[in-house]
């Protein structure tokens, strides 16, 4: 039985793609888990890359992006908090995907401040660039530690798998 907090992705997407008849959501819940992982063609998670889509163009008020973050979701995954957590990770990166302009934030306002893409930022989202080549990576997705260097696991949208690369 695979583990969701063991370090090998590929048995939990084994888990998934067995028979879950009888836990009809454990499937599509594990596949949009795995979504989070580094995409094999841009190296953005599914919710970085819809961040940095809002924030193309312009730029847009974090706090508008929050409702948008779900359109084509089939379940609510993000929080304003993790939202907001994300626009400072990718305006943190080097280099930065996003700048956060925070001049706008009140006191207490989680989602304050206007997030718009950077140079790098729209070359990683065109395919130009690959997010965990150019920015590095440092995140734990359950059991498993996403790092720069070695071997990675990383989701598959072409063929709807992980996959070790």
């Amino acid at each position: 039985m695979a583990r969701v907090s063991g370090a090998d992705a590929g048995a939990l997407d084994e888990l998934r793609q067995d028979d879950t008849s009888v836990l009809p959501y454990l499937a599509p819940a594990i596949a949009r888990f795995f979504q989070e992982y580094p995409g094999t063609t841009d190296g953005l998670s599914r919710t970085e890359r819809r961040l940095l889509e809002l924030a193309n163009g312009d730029g847009i008020a974090l706090w508008r992006t929050f409702p948008r973050m779900h359109e084509g979701e089939q379940v609510y995954y993000v929080t304003d908090t993790s939202l907001a957590a994300l626009a400072e990770t990718l305006s943190c990166t080097s280099p930065p995907l996003l700048t956060r302009d925070p001049s706008r934030v009140a006191e207490g306002q989680v989602l304050g401040g206007l997030v718009a893409l950077t140079d790098t930022g729209r070359a990683v989202l065109a395919g130009q660039l690959d997010r965990v080549a150019t920015c590095g990576i440092d995140r734990w997705l359950s059991g498993v530690h996403l790092q720069r260097g070695g071997q990675l696991w990383r989701w598959d949208n072409t063929q709807q798998r992980v996959t070790l690369v």
